[in-house]
This record gives structure tokens, C-alpha cells and sequence, in this order.
């Protein structure tokens, strides 16, 4: 690769917070030719004085204006290299970003290269490729290839993103640089389009990434509120109508820059609201209109501000970085990481920190009860994943479900990462199995630390071994030290365990500590002449505070000046049946000389225990076992003598710097303490020699050293293998552990390295909240949906709902934008949620039935059931089982009552657990059995489902391709045969025959055979599609990018297809809410429908939705009560019975609803109603004479809007639907009017235009003709 010189350019304005890690990142490229030009200013936040300590390393450039268009100016004019790179102040680089961009420029012909961006979550890609039209309208769903957006007129055309985008130095001069009429936004898209248009060619790259965090800063509040959007509207008009007039009129692009504006509008109210600052609304409409003035006159004009750049103003200054030709890229794994943070999670952070500050690019792979995000803290890639609550058959009643998930969310991130920047060598601890999963996977190397084990800790502690799950994860523990390649022994002690444990090969590297006495002054003391011993840890049995208590009564009465302080978190794991910490003070309450010289002083602060290392004289560590020992270091890094049990680590460490007794022997202890309590000078020699020790080996430097050689070694040796973990090799190590038997391993081990289920497995974890109560059920669906809790509006509604027994399933259909039902799950969630539901109530039902309590099983059967508790019949239900009756009779009961149809739950299991017997209730919904052809199909819908799920999201496994489509056409087969025999299986039934409450059922099945009779198209559908991918599966292997790319497209394109299918199927039902829904209607008019009646001549004519502007002679109707309104109801739901109405007058209404639900329900609903004699009198806007007036300009834009869209100044003002005559007129012919006739079109009516059409249920001459012959029948009936 050529390595011609690069300048890298950050435009800064008050960020001295995140300023840090943007250079912190740029000294982490592996790439070396390249120099950083900050252009800062003007800057009041401390960035100035920041800089002045990077001066050696960075040109600065100070600048007097808030400009980003200037300040890159300046930047390029500053910059030597021949490519000029930008990236944002609050953006962090990946090490590879500067060699990634310039790869893109190998080709001659291109002129700019960006990369993807990362949001502030580091999960989710803000960036990929994006275009973007003449008129400023942005789109980022571009799938190469991508010659159609970069050919000179091109629009809409590629761009790259400001936080990541670099362009030739010279084709920057050939343009003018940036255009310095925009001060921000659209900056950079406007320097590509001007690339583009002369000819030049733009990279995207899957690759040199950023993280974005995207701060608040004078512009926005924070990610999504803006605060000052002039800026943003004046640069929208002004590129706009510059460059976007060429193929639209101004009109048209006058039109769309409205209808922006008014959303940008909109957005501000909505979040200047939610974040308490409505007081600025007006300011900031103020700010638009501001905006939209000066960006019109500019944009009218359209005079580009270009700038004469000129030859570099400095020499090239290549910036130093750490990354060295051996840097590797090292993955840590471990539960444990700071804040929260014990001695694993020392080592790991310890470690990781000092790896990178040797310039190696580290991540550490850890759990989080947060969102699933990655941070770069001090120089560490700290990926921080959820654990997600889900359900998996397999594990639901074993011991190790939370440990299995817990392993298999953070090996599933350091999967992600591996796939995306291949890890040279994963390390992880013992502790919680964490290395299991990497050590099962053959592509790195893994190396497994061996801390203080479970095993170990059994021996300590004997009344563990009655705990089921620590047994478990004991022999868990056992096969992944069994499987480790590579063991990291931190000590003789664990070097010599693990060499009979395992079958890879064992690595002694002892730890270290970075210092902690640096600067550190120990509080004075209340008494002088004093001889304090210190002990820090937890109140245990394997810490032995046990052995120092026992003691202390006696050291106390033979030495009068000690005083001993012990600093650590009680703990009930002690053997007894009260803490020590309770249990010495007990014994002790009446001995005031022994407890006013001891001190408990619990958790402190790490200050707080520095400096009591600082002051104590004797630091004491009875310790039964120690895989190492840092509190020891931390003793010895403070110059003070150890007493420490001869086991384990410590034995490593004690060397002439203190005395080591034998493990449980009190009296040695006492020796041993009594020798350094009675001779200061012994004290003070060991506690030089300590610390002399610490920093000859001890220290961090040291350590890190050591495991720097150690992993190098390791990962050098290492010949990758496979593609990640083969599921029958994690259900052999879950069947050794004894975890599951091997008919439930397999199918674990599937569920868990599902690489679409992590981090979030939106269908086992909806299933296991359906296994809540109601209200946890609805705020964590809320989370999953929309990423917060409900609001107490929806939280009240959805309670309801369930309340009187609602189906959950209909609020998960309900949560559709994004989220559960909806996008995050996809089309077709009730196929796979559905069966996964029925096996959770199955095994809950089968613990009912084993349940020895008769109240046991019912509470369990009605929560499985009927998801609530048993209620008030609970003593007659418990007197009918003890007078005999089954449980398996009552359990039928429940799973075929209404109350469990209505809530939808699921019952395929019934006549296993439950079989029928002569008084049993039959199943009339028996095609639920798990045999029926329908049942199978639903099933195969789930299976197809999830595997399409799969190859989507593991489309960059290109060898495994193949398999996975087979497996897809075989599910769609199975599809396609079981629908047809459940079509040929489905019983003749009549409507008479179904009872009346399943008719909602048989309209189920209506719409189920609709979708079935376009099954096969569908199928086809599918199966060309992915016969389309396949024969491209070489190709993909060679081009992965391109191969994910097309694999992308056809899935959108089936998408749409399904979509149009979806919509298809919406336009054949009805549409609107349900009418039970609907308030009931409230006639306001003293003696009801008669009184008005007789009011208004003996004829009902009905005025909808008068609002305040009711009409003589009829009846006036409006949502609202308010003054003149004859009747409160919605329009959908009036109290007129049918035919009885001789006029319905609609003015200015139909605008106000949906196209489909006009169309389905309200105009046949309102023909219903009126008399055979009867019309109906439509005024609404006519959208052709509207269309017209704008054109010729008899009409503003803002009034067209208005006439569009409504006012919208209150909740319900707002246009869903436009008409034209004709439009109308054929929607009215289609809802069953027999004569429609336009009386009025293109009328002007204030600031619209509209018309006015009348429409007669039967035509006027068969009006005529009923009319005659009633007349006649009068005439003979008088005669």
C-alpha cells in the first residue's frame, strides 16, 4: 500500500472533555505517516490550555468564529499531507481508521474515502452508505453498487459523513475547499456533490470506523433536541434552491422545504417539552422563520463562497503513536470490571490498561444490567453487554441457567467482535466458567486465568456442598479447565493444580499491581505509641477472620498498645449461624478493654483503605487459601510487614518481608504477631524489603511485562481452525457437567450459540415475561419495544386490558413502531412465539401436577393457565379435589374455559397432560394438537422464520450459506404440504353449527384461507429468491461485503412483496376501531330522538361533526358537547336505527380519516342509515383545484399547506385523506351509492378551495318510482 503522507483535521469548539479521546485514539494507529492539525476556537472551555500539552505532537491552529465551513478551511490550508482526513471532536477512531481510509485511494480515480460510523451505543451503526438529494433530502439505505450516485448531475448523489470523511488535498483546491456561506450542516455533502459533478469518484468503506458520540454542544441539547436550529434551516434553503431547481421548480422545492420546516417546528415543541425548556419554543420558531428568510435570499441568489486553499502553510509533522509492528489485539473476558470490581476484575482491568498503554488495541468484553454498549475508557475497547432473562426449554429448571447465559452473552460480543477485527488471543478467568466458550472456539487462541476456584472453595467451606447450584458450577468448572488450550497460573500453588487438571498446556505469569501508595498520607493517630494491625477483605471463613478473632483477646492482654482495625463487608459465610463480626461482639460484650481497642470499620472507600495501609504497622492476611494475594502487594507497596498463612499465592510473596504461619493454626498466628508487634525495628526492616520487592517485581510494569511475553508467545503459536463452536462440542461439556441429559443438550446448545438471539432474543425473552405478572410484563415489553417504560396513560390502558382478561398477545400485535409485533421482531412473530409459549406452560403445568400441595397445584395451574392467582375459589376447588376429583378433570376445565381463549393461551399440550375421560370437556379448538397438519405448518413458519433470521445476520459466514438456504427451502416445502393437508383435513362446518362465541374464530379462519390460497405464490416467491442467492454462494465467499450486500437486497425486495401481500389483505377487511370501542352515543335534547323529530318538521336531518358551526333544521352532531350540539357521538357509532334518516350533511369531514377506513366502514355504515328516499351532502377540499391555485400561484404555500394537512391546533385537526370529484365520486359508487352528482367544484371557500357533491342510496328515478307507488297504495287504501 502506498503510504503517502495523510493530515488529519479536528475542527474543535469547547470540547475539552471528549477532545482527550480523540487524540488518545489517533495515538493507537497502527498506521504511522500521518500528522493532526487542530483547528480550535473560539474555544472557552479549557481546550486552549489542553493543547498546549499536545503542541509537540499537533499543529494548532487558533481561530476567532464559530464556522465549521472556515475552521476545515483552515484546516486544509494547514495540512501537508496529500489526503486531508476529518474527524469530529466528541469521535473516537478505531486504530485501523487512517490505513482503512487510505487503502481508498489506491484508485487514481477517487477523490474522497469515508468509513462506517458508530453511534454513542458503539452497537449501532449511525452511518454506512448514505446519498443524498439536490434538495438536501438525506437516504442511508443504499445497497451497492454505487455508480448510479456518482456520476456528475447525479441526485440524489453518494456522500460521505463529516465525522469521517477524507478527500485528495489537491481536488479540495480544485473546488474552493468548503463552501463558506454554510457555518454547519450539509457542509460536507455539498463538498462531495461538488466532487462528484466534476468527475471525480467517492470510496465507502466497510471498515475504518469512528464511534460518534454525538454531545450536546451550542447547536443541540442533546442527540435529538436541537436548541438553535438557524443554522440548520438557513443551510437547507440556501443548498436547496441553489441546487435543486435544475429538474423541480421552485414551487415544488418551496413545497417540500415547508413541509420540513413545519416538522422541524413540530420537533422543537415536542423536545424543547421533554427536556423542561418550553419556555425557549418560541425563540426557536423565531429561529426558523429567521432561518427560512436568509436561506431563500441566499439560495435565490445561489452564489457559492468557494476559498483560494494555496499550497501547505507548515511542514509535514508525522504524529507519534504507540502501536508498534508486534501491537496484537487482545480480548479480555470478565463479569467483573470496574466500577464494579473485585480481584478478577483488578487483574483483568489492571492488565488490559497496561497492554494498551504498550500499544496494543485491547478490549475487554464484560456485563452490564444497562443497554449493550462499547466505551473507550484509558485507552481499554470496553464492550458492556446486557444478560437477558430469557426462555430456553432445556435450561428452565437447571441450576446453571443463569451461569450458561450469562457465559453465552459475552462469548457471543467477543464473537461479534472476532468476525468484524479478528482477535489474536482471548483471555478469561476460571471464575463463572467465562472461558468455556471462547476455549470451545478453535479460531484464537484462548488462555484461561486460574483464580481461587469453586472446587476450592468447597474445601473451605463444607456447608456449600449442600447447594445445588454451586455443585453444578463446581463440575462446570472442572470440564472448562478440562477443555482450556492454555492455562495462565498466577502462582506456584494454582501452576501445580492446574497441571493435574487439564489437557492443554500450563503458563506461570505471576500478577502485579500498579502502585497505590503513590501520593497517599496516612491519617494521624488518636493515641501515640500504638501498634496498629490491619486486615482488609471480607469477614469469611476462607479470608480466616475467624483465626485473627480467636487471638485477638489474648494479643490484646499481652500487648497494651495494640489497637487492631479490620475493613471489610460482613458476610453470612461463616460456617454459623451468625456473622464473626456479631458473633465477637456477642462474646465480647462485657470485656470493654477488648472491644474499645477493635475496630469493625466495614466497606470504606479505596482512599479511605489506601490510607489505613499508609497508617497501620502490621498488615495481617490469615488467609486459608489465596490464588495470589493483592492485598499483600498492596501491604508491601506501602513498606509494611505481612503475616500471611503459608498457602496458595502468598507463599510467592513473602520473601524476608514478613512471616508466614501454617493454614488453621491460631497459635502460630499469635507467635507470629507477637514477634512484629514487640520489635519496631524488625518491622521497619521487613517493610523496606517489601517494598523493595514491589517495585523489583511486583509492580504493574513488571506483570504486564510478563503477560505481554506470555500472550505473544501463545497467540504466535496458535493455528486457527473451524468457525466458531460446533453445538455438539458445548452439549458434550453440558452433558459431562452433568448439567443436561442428552436429549436436552443438543438443543441447548443450538438455542444459546444462536448468534441472531444475542444480545437480545426478543422471542425468549417475551416468553418468559408472559410467565410474569401483568405489570412487569407490560413495562418490559415497553423496554424491549421502545427502548423505555410505559407511559401511565399506556401502563393504565394495557392493565385494563389484561385486567378483564385481555390476551397479551394483542398487546404485543398493538407495539408495532419499532419494536415487539413490529420491526425488532418481524412479520410472522406469533409462529415462533406461540409454540416456545405452549412448552413454558407445559413444564409449568407439569410442575403443578407434581406439586405434593393440592394448593400448590391449583396456584400453579392458574398461573400457567390462566396467568393470575386462583382467587376467591380456592376452598370450593380444593374441596372438590379432596372429595376426588382429578386434577387432570380441573385442568382441562381451566385450559377450555372462555377466560383462557380470550387470553389466547396456548393448549396443544392438553390431551397429553390431560387426556379426555367421559366427563371431561372436549377440546372444540383441536386442531391446537401438536400432530395437526396446521400446528406443523405453524411451527415450519416459526423454523423458517428463525433461519432466515440467521442467514441475514450471519451473512459474513459465506461457507455456511449454502447449508442454511437448504435448510429454508426444505422449511418452505414442509410449509407448503402441511397447509395442505390442514386444508384437506379442516372439517365442513356451517355458521349454525359454531357457537355464537366463536364467530370471531370463524373469522379467523376466513382470513387464514385467504392467506393460504396465496401461499404458493408466496412460496415461489421465497424459493426464487433464495435460488437467486445461492447461485451466487462463490461468489459471496470471495466478495463477502458485496455477497451481504445483494443477500440485503433481496431480503428487502421479499420484504415488500410481503408487504404488498399485508396490504393486499388489509384492503379486503375492514378497517377503524372496533364499534364496542367506540363511546356510546349521548342525546343531549331533552325528550330524545322523538323531540327532534318533531323539532325539525317529522324528518331527521343529521349535521356530522358540527363543531361550532351548527345548522337550522338539523340535528347537530359532534364529538364534543359543545353549544347548539343535539348529540354527542363519534360518527362511526350514531343513534339512529337504519333507514331512518332523511339526510346526512358531511362538511368538511371526510378529509379527517383514513382513505381505507372511508371507504370500508363509514360510508356503507352512513348509507345504512339513510331512508331509501334519503342523500348524503359531501363538502371537503378539492385537491385538483388546490394543486391549480398553487401552481399559478393564487395560493401561498403556507395556505396549501394548511388546506393539505389541517391546522392541526388541536388533537383530531388534522387531513389523513385528500379527494378530487372524481376520486370521491368513484369511492362513493364503490360504498354502494346508486347516484352521485357533483353540484359544486373548484369553490373558493376563505383560504381553500372545495367542492360539494350529493349522493342518493337508490337513483332519483327509482326514488320516483317507490314514491308513486306508495302514493297509489295511499290512493286504494282510502278508496
Amino acid at each position: 500500500m502506498t503510504s503517502f503522507p495523510f493530515s488529519v483535521v479536528i475542527n474543535t469548539y469547547n470540547r475539552a472533555l471528549s477532545l482527550p479521546a480523540t487524540l488518545d485514539g489517533l495515538t493507537r494507529q497502527i498506521d504511522k505517516n500521518f500528522e493532526v492539525v487542530v483547528v480550535n476556537g473560539p474555544s472557552t472551555d479549557g481546550s486552549s490550555e489542553l493543547l498546549e500539552g499536545w503542541s509537540d505532537r499537533v499543529r494548532v491552529i487558533n481561530f476567532d468564529e464559530v464556522h465549521l465551513g472556515k475552521s476545515r478551511n483552515l484546516g486544509i490550508r494547514a495540512a501537508a499531507g496529500e489526503v486531508v482526513a476529518f474527524i469530529d471532536d466528541d469521535a473516537v477512531p478505531e486504530p485501523d481508521w487512517v490505513s482503512g481510509l487510505r487503502a481508498g485511494f489506491e484508485d487514481k480515480r477517487v477523490a474522497g474515502a469515508g468509513g462506517l460510523v458508530w453511534d454513542h451505543t458503539g452497537v449501532e451503526l449511525q452511518y454506512r452508505y448514505s446519498a443524498c438529494s439536490r434538495i438536501g433530502d438525506p437516504r442511508f439505505d443504499l445497497v451497492g453498487p454505487f455508480d448510479e450516485y456518482m456520476y456528475p448531475g447525479a441526485d440524489p448523489f453518494m456522500y460521505l459523513q463529516g465525522t469521517n470523511c477524507s478527500f485528495r488535498r489537491d481536488a479540495l483546491v480544485e473546488i474552493g475547499g468548503f463552501d463558506e456561506t454554510i457555518e454547519y450542516y450539509l457542509d460536507e455533502v455539498e463538498v462531495c456533490m461538488q466532487l462528484i459533478d466534476r468527475g471525480h469518484r467517492l470510496a465507502v468503506i466497510d471498515g475504518a470506523a469512528v464511534h460518534h458520540h454525538y454531545l450536546p454542544s451550542h447547536l443541540r441539547a442533546d442527540r435529538t433536541t436541537w436548541t438553535h436550529p438557524f443554522p440548520i434551516v438557513k443551510n437547507r434553503y440556501y443548498f436547496a434552491l441553489s441546487h435543486g431547481c435544475a429538474e423541480r421548480s421552485q414551487g415544488e422545492v418551496l413545497l417540500e422545504l415547508d413541509t420540513w420546516a413545519k416538522g422541524v417546528i413540530a420537533g422543537g415543541r415536542r423536545e424543547l417539552t421533554r427536556i423542561g425548556q418550553p419556555e425557549r419554543i418560541d425563540s426557536y420558531i423565531e429561529q426558523v422563520h429567521r432561518g427560512i428568510s436568509e436561506g431563500v435570499t441566499l439560495g435565490l441568489a445561489a452564489s457559492r463562497k468557494s476559498v483560494d486553499i494555496g499550497d501547505p502553510e507548515g511542514e509535514f509533522q508525522p504524529f507519534p503513536t504507540v502501536a508498534g509492528e508486534h501491537s496484537r489485539r487482545y480480548c479480555f473476558v470478565s463479569g467483573e470490571y470496574p466500577p464494579d470490581v473485585g480481584g478478577v476484575g483488578r487483574f483483568t482491568s489492571d492488565t488490559a490498561r497496561g497492554l494498551a498503554a504498550e500499544g496494543h488495541e485491547v478490549h475487554v468484553v464484560t456485563r452490564t444490567d444497562m443497554a449493550h454498549r462499547i466505551d473507550v475508557e484509558r485507552g481499554v475497547w470496553v464492550h458492556r453487554v446486557p444478560i437477558q432473562d430469557r426462555y430456553i426449554p432445556e435450561l428452565e429448571n437447571s441450576p446453571l441457567r443463569f451461569n450458561l447465559e450469562h457465559c453465552t452473552a459475552l462469548y457471543h460480543e467477543v464473537d461479534r467482535l472476532h468476525r468484524r477485527r479478528p482477535v489474536d488471543l482471548v483471555s478469561a478467568p476460571i471464575w463463572n466458567c467465562e472461558g468455556l466458550l471462547p476455549s470451545l472456539d478453535r479460531r484464537f487462541p484462548t488462555v484461561t486465568t486460574l483464580v481461587t476456584t469453586i472446587e476450592k472453595v468447597l474445601e473451605i467451606l463444607p456447608s456449600w456442598q449442600g447447594i445445588e447450584h454451586i455443585r453444578a458450577l463446581a463440575a462446570l468448572e472442572v470440564e472448562t479447565l478440562r477443555r482450556a488450550p492454555f492455562v495462565h497460573a498466577n502462582s506456584t500453588a494454582t501452576e501445580r493444580s492446574a497441571l493435574t487438571r487439564t489437557d492443554g498446556t500450563v503458563h506461570l505469569a505471576h500478577f502485579g499491581l500498579d502502585d497505590p501508595s503513590l501520593g497517599v498520607v496516612a491519617a494521624s493517630r488518636d493515641e501515640e505509641g500504638t501498634v496498629e494491625v490491619l486486615f482488609v477483605g471480607r469477614l469469611e471463613r476462607r479470608k480466616g477472620i475467624d483465626l485473627l478473632l480467636e487471638i485477638l483477646p489474648e494479643l490484646l492482654d499481652r500487648w497494651p498498645e495494640l489497637r487492631v482495625r479490620i475493613i471489610g463487608r460482613d458476610t453470612p459465610s461463616t460456617e454459623m449461624d451468625a456473622t464473626y463480626r456479631e458473633a465477637f461482639l456477642l462474646q465480647h460484650a462485657d470485656s470493654p478493654s477488648v472491644l474499645s481497642r477493635v475496630e469493625f470499620a466495614g466497606e470504606l472507600t479505596d482512599d479511605e483503605v489506601r490510607s489505613a495501609y499508609a497508617g497501620c504497622d502490621i498488615f495481617c492476611a490469615p488467609s486459608r487459601y489465596e490464588s495470589f494475594g493483592l492485598v499483600l502487594l498492596e501491604a508491601m507497596s506501602f513498606s509494611k510487614p505481612v503475616v500471611a498463612c503459608d498457602e496458595g499465592g502468598m507463599s510467592d510473596l513473602v520473601e524476608g518481608n514478613g512471616i508466614l504461619v501454617p493454614i488453621d493454626d491460631p497459635a502460630a498466628l499469635s507467635v507470629a504477631l507477637s514477634e512484629l508487634i514487640g520489635d519496631a525495628d524488625k518491622r521497619e526492616q521487613m517493610g523496606r524489603r517489601g517494598r523493595e520487592l514491589f517495585e523489583q517485581t511486583w509492580q504493574l510494569d513488571h506483570a504486564v511485562a510478563r503477560t505481554d511475553e506470555l500472550y505473544g508467545l501463545l497467540a504466535d503459536s496458535w493455528t486457527p481452525t473451524g468457525s466458531g463452536i460446533v453445538p455438539n462440542d458445548l452439549a458434550e461439556v453440558l452433558i459431562a457437567a452433568g448439567a443436561l441429559n442428552e436429549s436436552d443438550a443438543l438443543a441447548a446448545a443450538v438455542t444459546l450459540l444462536a448468534p441472531d438471539r444475542s444480545p437480545a432474543d426478543l422471542i425468549g425473552g417475551v416468553v418468559r415475561l408472559l410467565l410474569c405478572g401483568d405489570a412487569h410484563f407490560i413495562h418490559q415489553v415497553y423496554l424491549l419495544s421502545y427502548g423505555r417504560e410505559p407511559f401511565d396513560w399506556e401502563l393504565e390502558v394495557q392493565m385494563a386490558h389484561l385486567g378483564r382478561g385481555g390476551s397479551p398477545l394483542t398487546i404485543l400485535r398493538g407495539l408495532g413502531e419499532p419494536g415487539v409485533g413490529g420491526t425488532l421482531i418481524g412479520a410472522g412473530w406469533e409462529a415462533e412465539l406461540v409454540p416456545l409459549w405452549s412448552r413454558a406452560v407445559r413444564q409449568q403445568v407439569v410442575g403443578a401436577l407434581a406439586a405434593s400441595e393440592n394448593q400448590a397445584f391449583l396456584e400453579q395451574s392458574f398461573h400457567a393457565i390462566l396467568r393470575r392467582g386462583v382467587g376467591p375459589d380456592l376452598d370450593d376447588l380444593l374441596a372438590q379435589l379432596a372429595e376426588g376429583r382429578t386434577r387432570e378433570d380441573l385442568l382441562r376445565q381451566l385450559a377450555l374455559s372462555d377466560e383462557a381463549a380470550a387470553k389466547e393461551i396456548p393448549i396443544d399440550w392438553l390431551d397429553e397432560l390431560a387426556p379426555t375421560s367421559a366427563s371431561s370437556p372436549s377440546d372444540p379448538r383441536s386442531d391446537q394438537g401438536s400432530s395437526h397438519p396446521a400446528r406443523r405448518a405453524r411451527r415450519a413458519a416459526g423454523s423458517l422464520r428463525r433461519v432466515a433470521t440467521e442467514v441475514s445476520s450471519q451473512a459474513s459466514r459465506e461457507h455456511e450459506l449454502a447449508q442454511r438456504l437448504d435448510r429454508i427451502e426444505a422449511q418452505l416445502l414442509l410449509i407448503a404440504q402441511s397447509e395442505s393437508e390442514r386444508v384437506e383435513a379442516e372439517p365442513a362446518r356451517t355458521d349454525a353449527a359454531l357457537p355464537d362465541k366463536q364467530a370471531q374464530f370463524v373469522d379467523t379462519l376466513a382470513v387464514q384461507r385467504l392467506v393460504a390460497a396465496r401461499i404458493d405464490e408466496l412460496v415461489q416467491q421465497q424459493h426464487s429468491g433464495f435460488e437467486m442467492v445461492s447461485s451466487r454462494v462463490d461468489e459471496l465467499t470471495k466478495q463477502q461485503h458485496s455477497g451481504f450486500d445483494n443477500l440485503t437486497n433481496w431480503l428487502d425486495v421479499l420484504s415488500r412483496k410481503q408487504e404488498a401481500m399485508a396490504m393486499d389483505l388489509r384492503e379486503r377487511l375492514p378497517a377503524g376501531p372496533p364499534l364496542e370501542s367506540l363511546p356510546e352515543p349521548k342525546i343531549l335534547t331533552e325528550g330524545g330522538l322523538e323531540a327532534l323529530r318533531e323539532r325539525d318538521g317529522g324528518v331527521l336531518r343529521v349535521n356530522l361533526g358540527a363543531g361550532e358551526k351548527p345548522l337550522k333544521g338539523y340535528v347537530n352532531t359532534d364529538a364534543r358537547a359543545l353549544p347548539e350540539i343535539d348529540v354527542v357521538a363519534d360518527v362511526r357509532k350514531l343513534p339512529f336505527e337504519d333507514g331512518s334518516l332523511e339526510e346526512l350533511c358531511s362538511q368538511h369531514l371526510v378529509e379527517h380519516f383514513r382513505f381505507h377506513e372511508l371507504r370500508t366502514v363509514i360510508l356503507p355504515y352512513w348509507k345504512k342509515l339513510l331512508a331509501s328516499s334519503g342523500r348524503l351532502r359531501v363538502v371537503c377540499p378539492d385537491l385538483s383545484a388546490l394543486v391549480n391555485s398553487a401552481a399559478t400561484e393564487n395560493l401561498s404555500m403556507d395556505q396549501l399547506a394548511v388546506a393539505i394537512f389541517g391546522l392541526q391546533d388541536y388533537s383530531g385537526d388534522d387531513h389523513l385523506a385528500m379527494y378530487t370529484p372524481e376520486s370521491l365520486t368513484e369511492m362513493l359508487v364503490e360504498a354502494g351509492f346508486a347516484e352521485v352528482e357533483v353540484v359544486a367544484a373548484g369553490r373558493r371557500n376563505g383560504g381553500t378551495y372545495e367542492m360539494e357533491l350529493l349522493a342518493w342510496p337508490a337513483t332519483r328515478a327509482e326514488k320516483s318510482k317507490r314514491t308513486q307507488t306508495a302514493k297509489t297504495k295511499i290512493s286504494g287504501e282510502k278508496k
